[in-house]
């Protein structure tokens, strides 16, 4: 119908709606007025928080509102995540994706980024546009998962937010998890019929050289089915609604592709890839060793695609139709119903190998937790609100009370321990938290283990309080005080320390506080990216080690087994794949003292036994024999000593009791003594130092081999 047929006779026709197709064809919802002095009718168009006069440019029109239609729809999606473990932000680097039909995909890094979260930003856009480029379907944007809790999608950890979006759905987020994304990732989505990532990798980078490094990836997940009601206005923007019909969805929850209800065509695999499934049929043990309590005909559906294991499903009969499956989930152990064992899950053929080089396995020792000590100071010799460090005394390597034992000693889950804190009252023996308001103090110990570098903050507000942070880096040599406030800190302080700076490496620290007040203490929070986010400071009261195990790739199924037994190797969120750092830095101090010339360091670079060096300095305190914090037989060269102190410093090379003598004992170093024209390629863990002799502190320079 034209607007010429439809012109109201009636010069009085009231404002109504109407649906208008305009001159480009789109059809609008308006407002129609008639203007009976001009006889013209008009429609007044929404736009933005504007309003257009459209007429003239009207095709046809009625009176009424634009029809709205409501369509149910679906969506399954396939996701993959890689993260940015074994790289950093600033390198220039290039990477590649290899594809499940064959074809590779190549991003670059340019240099730019000055954290975590910018470089993923820049891989996300770098892929986007590539794949852009190759005609796919994907959607490629950096996420989060929450290590603490998969299960939580809302992209923050223990109430601290990361700055991006939670991953897709909870599903994906604990199979994300479990294939090792932790933290930040960049999330793929990809619509069923897409080619999906296989392998990513890095190719070339101006930090670590060129050569192949597999990056951490996780995939590919197929998501869950997702249903959506999608409400569609003429004119108007797409409404989604989740599948109650009630709850508006979220950017993050919108689909990228969706079929109509009952139309979605599902793959079983990713595309491109040969897929089988191997089936077994058993009990349920229900952690239970009585047989009659255990579940009859159980099945598990392996499913295996490219030689990989991609998922482990177990079901059971349906009731309503035994000739049909459904989901099952195992409450204890896969079990033969004869015999009570275990059947081993599915392990797909492996007709070769590559080694892929050393794993440094993490292996915890003693319990997960921080020692808290608590001293009851009613008389006795410590000052209350004195400095830390005239009141505790660094005897034996660890700081001590003059009132001897504390008085209470409990265990706490991180390096937390406030006065409010139930755990505390009950630690302390106190019978409310206003009880231990007294002269008191605390010492918190624990070893950490740093992934890398990162800063530690006391979170807890504080009144009237000072500290001393002590650490024993790389658990050698003495404490060294990193950071202590001599003065009472000060109401809405946001803590007694801020940003205290911790390397990489597994460390002993402790930590004091000079008085307690009701509703005080210290809260300590790790961060390891600038900042940007925060963790719960842990610790531990033995002290974990590395484990260096070869491992090797099965090129069948991915697998990867220990190159020296056969056994499967999992790789854990403590784990690392370059050989962890634990480098001594020198201590704040009185001297200022000058590393090896560029002469020494060049000439030491020339041995043809060794492929690289790494430099390392650590600084000791001349009351004791000592040795360097390295591992039995690492070898390297001795670059400098530097004795600040004035006196002697006796050093010998075989393990024996330094001393001035012939032989072995290299003899005594009264200032900058540089060794190494003379002492290369030597044994560093038998190196030993003595500055006993007068001197108050010295420092050695020196490098290992790697």
């Amino acid at each position: 119908m034209s607007e010429l047929e439809l012109r109201p006779i009636n010069f009085d026709f009231e404002d109504a709606a109407a649906c208008v197709t305009l001159a480009d064809g789109t059809t609008v919802s308006a407002l129609h007025h008639y203007d009976p002095k001009t006889r013209q009718d008009k429609f007044l168009v929404p736009d933005g928080n504007t309003v257009v006069d459209v007429t003239g440019q009207v095709v046809e029109w009625k009176v009424g509102a634009c029809p709205v239609d409501v369509e149910c729809v679906e969506s399954q999606e396939w996701t993959y995540g890689i993260d940015n473990s074994g790289t950093i932000f600033n390198d220039i680097a290039t990477y590649c994706l290899e594809l499940s039909d064959g074809s590779v995909l190549e991003w670059s890094q340019d240099g730019s980024s000055n954290n975590w979260t910018p470089q993923l930003q820049e891989w996300s856009a770098n892929i986007q546009a590539a794949a852009d480029a190759a005609g796919l379907l994907w959607f490629v944007e950096p996420r989060f998962v929450d290590n603490r809790d998969p299960s939580n999608i809302d992209g923050s950890s223990a109430g601290s937010p990361s700055g991006l979006p939670g991953a897709p759905s909870v599903p994906i987020a604990e199979a994300l998890f479990a294939g090792g994304m932790s933290w930040r990732y960049v999330n793929f989505q990809i619509c069923p019929g897409q080619p999906v990532p296989v392998r990513a990798f890095r190719k070339t980078s101006q930090i670590y050289g060129d050569g192949v490094y597999d990056l951490t990836a996780a995939g590919a997940v197929l998501g869950p089915i997702q249903k959506f009601w999608l409400c569609t206005e003429c004119g108007s923007a797409p409404i989604w609604y989740l599948a109650d019909g009630v709850t508006l969805a979220e950017a993050g929850q919108i689909p990228n592709c969706w079929e109509p209800c009952g139309t979605l065509t599902l793959a079983e695999s990713p595309p491109d890839r040969a897929c089988e499934f191997f089936f077994a049929s058993a009990c349920d043990n229900q952690n239970d060793p009585d047989p009659l309590s255990w579940i009859q005909d159980i099945t598990r559906r392996t499913t295996v695609c490219n030689g990989e294991v991609l998922s482990v499903d177990y079901l059971s009969a349906d009731p309503g139709d035994p000739t049909s499956l459904v989901p099952y989930d195992l409450i204890g152990a896969f079990v033969d119903c004869a015999s009570g064992e275990p059947i081993a899950e599915e392990t797909p053929n492996c007709r070769d190998y590559v080694s892929v080089g050393n794993l440094w396995k993490f292996v915890p020792q003693g319990e997960v937790g921080t020692l808290i000590e608590w001293w009851e100071l009613q008389t006795g010799n410590g000052a209350p609100h004195d400095t830390p460090s005239n009141i505790f005394s660094l005897v034996g390597g660890t700081y001590t009370h003059p009132n001897g034992a504390p008085d209470a000693s409990y265990l706490s889950p991180t390096f937390s321990a406030t006065t409010s804190a139930p755990a505390f009252v009950a630690g302390v023996g106190a019978s409310s938290s206003a009880d231990t308001n007294r002269t008191d103090q605390l010492k918190l110990s624990g070893y950490v283990n740093m992934p890398r570098a990162g800063v530690v903050s006391d979170t807890n507000g504080n009144t009237g309080e000072r500290g001393l942070f002590a650490i024993q880096y790389c658990c050698e040599g003495d404490l060294v005080t990193i950071a202590e406030r001599t003065t009472d800190s000060v109401p809405g302080d946001a803590g007694i320390f801020t940003n205290v700076e911790l390397p990489a490496g597994i460390h002993y620290v402790e930590i004091m506080t000079s008085d307690l007040s009701a509703w005080q203490g210290m809260q300590f929070s790790l961060s390891l990216d600038g900042g940007a986010t925060t963790q719960p400071f842990i610790s531990s009261t033995g002290k974990p080690y590395f484990e260096c195990i070869p491992v090797l790739k099965c090129l069948d199924s991915g697998l990867l087994v220990h190159a020296e037994t056969g056994v499967v190797v999992e790789v854990g969120l403590n784990d690392s794949w370059c050989e962890p750092k634990c480098v001594s830095p020198v201590s704040a101090g009185t001297s200022t003292v000058a590393g090896p010339s560029a002469e020494d360091i060049a000439t030491a670079m020339v041995l043809a036994e060794r492929d690289s060096v790494e430099g390392r300095v650590v600084k000791f305190l001349g009351n004791a024999t000592q040795q360097l914090p390295v591992a039995a037989g690492q070898r390297g060269n001795l670059l400098s000593i530097e004795d600040s102190g004035g006196g002697l410093v006796y050093f010998s090379l075989d393990g024996s009791v330094p001393s001035n003598t012939a032989g072995a004992q290299r003899g005594e170093v009264t200032g900058p003594y540089h060794a190494s024209y003379n002492l290369r390629n030597i044994d560093l863990s038998q190196v030993r130092f003595d500055g006993s002799a007068g001197s108050a502190d010295y420092t050695v320079w020196y490098e290992v081999f790697i």
